[in-house]
């Protein structure tokens, strides 16, 4: 069982009245994570098992904080990361390094094709 659950399932039984010969039965039953099993505990009550459930939800939401401590320190360095990069708008052109292609076996130029027809459709658009 891990730590946080027992350090606040256990006292909390207790004080509910379950006694502490039925503590290792209660964790066998909230490791199947079933209510009927919860149920068939050596003197599980409805209040009891209301206070079961309850600490269960409660222990694995503190459990998991650690988990989203962790998530927002690495979020938040990849907010000052991101806020940090370099201006790369000159890199952005339409120039292509390497063609795929040989113009001569195609007759046509894509590039210069995919060009010329975004200029005649924003001109009669225009």
């Amino acid at each position: 069982m891990p730590g946080k659950l027992q350090s606040i399932l256990i006292p909390a039984v207790e004080a509910a009245g379950l006694s502490a010969s039925s503590i290792p039965d209660l964790l066998k039953a909230v490791a199947t994570g079933g209510e009927d099993a919860l149920k068939t505990v050596p003197g599980m009550t409805p209040e009891i098992l209301d206070v079961t459930v309850k600490s269960v939800a409660n222990a694995y939401g503190q459990s998991y904080a650690y988990v989203y401590y962790t998530a927002v320190a690495l979020g938040g360095v990849c907010i000052i990361a991101a806020a940090s990069l370099r201006d790369f708008d000159h890199y952005l052109t339409n120039h292509v390094s390497r063609q795929v292609y040989h113009k001569e076996d195609t007759k046509v130029d894509i590039l210069e094709k995919n060009a010329t027809g975004h200029m005649e459709e924003a001109q009669q658009s225009a």
